[in-house]
């Protein structure tokens, strides 16, 4: 049977199945995914589910309009007779992201494109097919020049380009990498301050900051000759190259972006491609735990998180979350989809590529774009920034409030718990990073989070507290330490995210605690990496005070030795008769 005729008998179930196993193959099915798109569409098959073919998308397929409208228009333009579930022959080899690029292009320029072309040289191909400028031609006295080691004199129309062949610039107009790279060649020291000032900053917004107070403070740095000139401006005006006849204009943040692309592009230079350490934009490579550790958040460096960092990033491990995406349904920021489009077509005007014109959240000061705060006009905003300008209408996608739910569901109950949970962390991380808040708001608040978290740890495991194992029969001092070091086989009793703490405990039959204060990735003055450490603190009952007089000893930010508690261990079961404590 014909692909196309048993798409066309798919019900509801058996069709929505078909489609997202085309989402997770190759590329070279944009096709097939296309076609079965508008049979949904056109077949008005959704509406076995849903209350719109939109609703259907973001719900049942997590996809934004925007991308099913590409694979919709591939399927037009690219399947035999434009509706079948078969490619045209001379298109099969082609990638997805290429079949998408071409989609703009008209078909003499397509002819340019061949199937083993990355995404970057078909855009280049776009890019050179809009109209030049003409350049005007500066009106200068003719000059003697050196030509081959002789002086004579040379037209006026033939000195731009003596200095720019002798420099060994082609005629042709160059990209803003182009000038940076040899920015970076001219002036290598000065180039590499800069990326040193850039990699101690977090975001563009930072770095184009810190670029303009380092190089020029007072508004003002020039360096150049007759072939090449830099003018290095105040933060407003930004900064200038020039080579030859050929002008480029930055923003600071603008620069920073091509520089620290530029500078990984340098490190790995002539290294094979198996052997190239990737960096992030932010100039980090991925970041790595050791092994056990309790820490397994995606990132670069260490320092940044991929769930919140908004950059275009070759080494990305985990989508951006969207801006309203509840911790219990962490669904991804579309607009992260389509940034090669948006950096062509909107350029600076867009937040996501410069990122200075976007909000920055408290504390961090890291920039958070997002196109519900965009006035701009644009066909690639997400859904949910269409549904902001519908009066009265609420976001798309945002949960449920508990008031609109006919009959409450464990699952329903768990995604709200860690919403708001979510939502009080970060207000407690804003109180503690803005400061001046008052001392009772700020203990009030963490109690909030503290029991919450506990809340949505008692849901997630099923049962409310956790049960400790059994304490085994220790017969020397060896088997003790070796105890106490595999405090983690407890479980974990809460985590503090204001500080970045986790706390574990073993309850004693003498009504002893043992509490072990767990300090994830600490860095300290003499090592060079960082490392998990960690700190007991012994709540005994009945200790010996001084003159003989006990008391039930209570929590204190005084550790207690490994040697202390391995005796402790052993009194302890002396007098139980040598079973368990």
């Amino acid at each position: 049977m014909d692909a196309s005729m048993a798409v066309e008998r798919m019900e509801y179930e058996q069709l929505t199945g078909e489609i997202k196993r085309a989402m997770r193959r190759s590329a070279r099915d944009a096709v097939q995914l296309g076609f079965m798109l508008r049979r949904v569409m056109d077949g008005r098959i959704w509406k076995a589910g849903y209350n719109s073919f939109d609703d259907y998308l973001r719900e049942e397929l997590h996809m934004e309009y925007s991308l099913a409208s590409r694979f919709i228009a591939i399927n037009k333009r690219y399947s035999i007779s434009g509706r079948s579930m078969d490619i045209r022959p001379e298109y099969a080899e082609y990638s997805q992201g290429v079949l998408i690029e071409m989609l703009s292009m008209s078909p003499e320029l397509e002819g340019n494109v061949k199937p083993e072309m990355t995404v970057r040289e078909v855009r280049d191909i776009k890019r050179q097919a809009k109209p030049k400028k003409e350049k005007p031609v500066p009106k200068q006295e003719e000059t003697e020049v050196v030509i081959d080691g002789e002086y004579r004199e040379v037209p006026q129309e033939q000195k731009e380009e003596v200095a720019t062949s002798q420099m060994g610039f082609p005629e042709e107009p160059h990209d803003e990498y182009w000038f940076v790279r040899q920015y970076m060649g001219i002036c290598a020291s000065e180039a590499e301050g800069l990326i040193e000032v850039c990699r101690m900053e977090g975001d563009s917004s930072k770095r184009a900051k810190a670029l303009q107070e380092y190089i020029p403070p007072y508004g003002c740095h020039y360096s150049g000759c007759k072939e090449w000139e830099f003018h290095f401006h105040s933060f407003a005006k930004g900064l200038d190259m020039r080579f030859g006849t050929e002008k480029m204009h930055f923003t600071y943040a603008r620069f920073a972006a091509v520089l620290m692309e530029a500078a990984s592009e340098k490190k790995n230079a002539g290294i094979p491609d198996r052997q190239v350490e990737k960096l992030s934009p932010y100039g980090y490579p991925v970041t790595e735990y050791p092994e056990g550790s309790l820490l397994t958040t995606e990132g670069c460096g260490h320092k940044y998180n991929c769930f919140s960092c908004a950059q275009d990033c070759g080494i990305r491990q985990k989508d951006r979350y969207c801006a309203e995406a509840p911790l219990g349904n962490p669904f991804s920021c579309t607009t992260m989809n389509v940034l090669g489009q948006l950096k062509e077509e909107m350029g600076d005007s867009c937040q996501f590529i410069s990122q200075e014109k976007a909000y920055h959240r408290p504390g961090d000061n890291a920039a958070d774009p997002c196109c519900k705060e965009c006035t701009e006009t644009c066909g690639y905003r997400c859904d949910r920034s269409v549904a902001k300008t519908d009066e009265g209408e609420s976001s798309a996608g945002s949960i449920p409030k508990a008031q609109d739910v006919k009959e409450s569901t464990p699952e329903y109950e768990s995604a709200e718990a860690k919403w708001i949970l979510d939502k009080e962390r970060r207000l407690l991380n804003e109180y503690i990073e803005v400061g001046g808040i008052p001392e009772m708001t700020v203990l009030r608040q963490g109690i909030i989070v503290n029991a919450l978290e506990l809340m949505v740890k008692g849901q997630e495991s099923g049962q409310e507290e956790i049960i400790q194992p059994e304490l085994p029969s220790l017969k020397n001092t060896d088997q003790r330490k070796e105890w106490l070091r595999n405090y983690k086989a407890w479980g974990l009793w809460y985590r503090d995210e204001s500080i970045d703490v986790n706390y574990y405990k073993y309850d004693f039959q003498d009504g002893s605690r043992l509490i072990v204060a767990e300090h994830p990735q600490r860095q300290d003055y003499w090592r060079k990496e960082p490392r998990d450490e960690y700190f007991f603190h012994l709540l005994e009952m009945g200790k010996k005070g001084y003159g003989q007089a006990r008391y039930d000893e209570k929590y204190r930010n005084t550790p207690d030795s490994e040697t202390y508690l391995v005796e402790f261990l052993k009194d302890l079961q002396k007098k139980r008769g040598g079973k368990h404590g």
